[in-house]
């Protein structure tokens, strides 16, 4: 799935202790916010090997999840993440943040196709190929709606 409109959003339901994104990043990407049980939650990063592992917590530093990273620069690849939860039922929405990264200052010195197409950067996508679950799916609602 693809949406481009920030505010769109995609809700599922599982039974399980974490879920995850499998997405693709690249220079248009953007920032994803996420509610779970009806709840905009903040997340603490736990590990980063290649992937980020996060979990619920109210005094976490991240309440956006930026899809858009140093290794996006002009290139596209898979990326995914992982958030850890109490194990039981639960509902997650995904929204598509109105929040825009700072991607000049992400990318540090590597600015040079920015530069040269700062339309192609000025964009905020979601790319999403997979939702990773540990655990069942019990409910998968219409993709990508604006809230």
């Amino acid at each position: 799935m693809k949406s481009a409109q920030q505010g769109a959003s995609l809700t599922f339901q599982f039974e399980g202790s974490a879920f995850g994104l499998f997405d693709i990043g690249g220079p248009e990407a953007g920032q994803i916010e996420i509610e779970i049980d009806g709840k905009h939650i903040r997340l603490t990063e736990v590990a980063a090997k290649g992937y980020r592992f996060y979990q619920p917590d109210e005094h976490g530093e991240v309440n956006t999840i930026n899809r858009f990273n140093a290794y996006c620069n002009n290139r596209y690849r898979g990326q995914y993440d992982i958030i850890k939860v109490k194990p039981g039922k639960h509902t997650v929405r995904i929204h598509l943040s109105y929040d825009r990264a700072n991607k000049r200052e992400i990318l540090k010195a590597n600015t040079e196709d920015i530069v040269a197409h700062p339309a192609k950067y000025d964009q905020s996508v979601l790319y999403l190929g997979r939702i990773l679950l540990r655990g069942t799916p019990v409910y998968i609602n219409r993709p990508m709606t604006k809230r």
